[in-house]
């Protein structure tokens, strides 16, 4: 009996979320597939300057949001090259969500990419059994079959354990 194909999933874990000080662009929304030139030129100079505001000299002005997974962009740093070094097709990414009141907000994540159901479940398997990621996230991760994102308090045992 022939096994039925795998279904190929994107999973994300989102490791924090950010704000930045940036006044300079229209406020509204940020759409990655957006067709104007305006609105290309707007989503890139975010981007841009987020990225810029990841750079180590300028890491202390990120404003963090509640429930992140990593402290800082410092740890999430180590995570992203360590995934990215241990993890086929895995890759840091920036989701920039929107501009307000003079902040670019915006959600730091490590993305999977063409992972199998079978592949996410292994993953999420081992990292619960290794102790990296509190309960809450084992629970909170349904990557079964379609694309989540998982959040937590906290990643401390991961990150001790990479360093």
């Amino acid at each position: 009996m022939d096994k039925p194909p795998l279904m190929v999933v994107r999973t994300e874990l989102c490791l924090y979320f950010g704000r930045i000080g940036f006044g300079g662009l229209l406020e509204g929304p940020f759409n990655p597939n957006v067709q104007s030139e305006e609105g290309i030129w707007r989503y890139n100079q975010a981007l841009s300057c987020v990225q810029d505001f990841l750079r180590p000299k300028n890491r202390h002005m990120i404003q963090y949001g509640s429930r992140c997974l990593v402290t800082n962009e410092d740890n999430a740093s180590k995570l992203i090259e360590f995934s990215e070094r241990s993890i086929p097709r895995s890759t840091g990414t920036i989701q920039l969500l929107d501009c307000i009141h003079g902040s670019t907000r915006f959600y730091r994540k490590i993305s999977f990419l063409e992972w199998s159901s079978e592949h996410a479940d292994r993953i999420a398997k081992e990292i619960n059994e290794k102790g990296y990621l509190h309960e809450d996230v084992a629970r909170d991760s349904r990557i079964r079959g379609e694309p989540e994102t998982v959040a937590a308090s906290s990643l401390e045992g991961f990150l001790e354990h990479i360093s």
